[in-house]
């Protein structure tokens, strides 16, 4: 009886399926986070296959991104260029700075953070 169950707990664990990593492309990704405060207007990120795009604090904006070596690497972003009212503009110029020059700091599941030079961070969840 005890090696049936042995038996039976390898084969089952030999089924399971390990979660499948994280990754950057897919759903939409919806900015909870820019630099400790909540965005001041409803601002999203979605990457696909070497491009990205999104909507800022403010603007629309879009781009040519890959990975290497754990750090989120863009070509030049281009935006709108619409003037909006602070806070919203400041946290613009921030979610930019951040795609444009952040490194991935933590990419769980649904969650994903960047982390800027000075430690200022941008979090997302889909």
């Amino acid at each position: 009886m005890r090696h049936a169950i042995i038996a039976l707990a390898v084969t089952l664990g030999a089924c399971a399926t390990p979660p499948a990593p994280a990754t950057l492309t897919g759903p939409e990704w919806r900015l909870e986070s820019i630099a400790g405060a909540a965005p001041a207007r409803p601002s999203t990120l979605r990457f696909e296959e070497g491009r990205l795009a999104g909507r800022g604090p403010c603007n629309n904006y879009g781009g040519s991104w890959r990975m290497e070596e754990g750090r989120l690497r863009t070509g030049p972003l281009i935006a709108t260029r619409m003037p909006c009212p602070e806070p919203a503009m400041g946290q613009e110029g921030v979610v930019l700075r951040l795609i444009e020059t952040g490194r991935i700091a933590r990419l769980t599941g649904d969650r994903l953070e960047l982390v800027g030079s000075d430690g200022t961070r941008l979090v997302a969840r889909r």
